[in-house]
């Protein structure tokens, strides 16, 4: 989870419910459930009293060894599965997968072999990859102050 709060928080501009404001951008560990599980994160706007509750992304975050695309260990869906139910519970047109390799962004009106792909150590390295991800994923503009989502 620490990684979540680093990639989202520092790095793409979201904020939780500790941060000291009644409105927040990214709520961790979602109460959607699908198979008896619950998404890690979800972003969108939010309130501290629930009188907001906007899902935007859903998040799903596996470790470094974990495929996305493939059931591992003693799980029946795959990554990408299991981030495509919550998206559709939330309810939101988006989700990201990632296992800390790469952070994957799905639109689940696509099939699962449409999506943005971004390299953890490409991103890090490569300032063109970076502005990328940074434009593409901030908080500004995947939760702007109407609600709305850029994507």
């Amino acid at each position: 989870m620490l990684q979540i709060e680093r990639v989202f928080g520092e790095v793409l501009g979201y904020t939780g419910p500790a941060g000291g404001s009644a409105d927040y951008t990214l709520r961790r560990e979602s109460l959607v459930q699908v198979d008896g599980k619950v998404a890690d994160a979800a972003l969108g706007k939010f309130s501290t009293d629930d009188a907001t509750t906007l899902f935007r992304v859903a998040v799903e975050g596996k470790g470094p060894t974990d495929p996305l695309d493939l059931p591992f260990k003693n799980r029946k869906k795959s990554a990408v599965d299991q981030a495509l139910g919550y998206a559709v519970n939330f309810p939101c047109d988006w989700y990201l997968v990632t296992n800390l390799n790469e952070l994957r962004l799905y639109h689940k009106g696509h099939d699962q072999f449409t999506f943005e792909r971004f390299e953890t150590k490409v991103v890090a390295t490569d300032d063109d990859a970076f502005r990328r991800f940074a434009f593409l994923l901030g908080a500004p503009r995947v939760v702007l102050a109407d609600g709305t989502c850029h994507l």
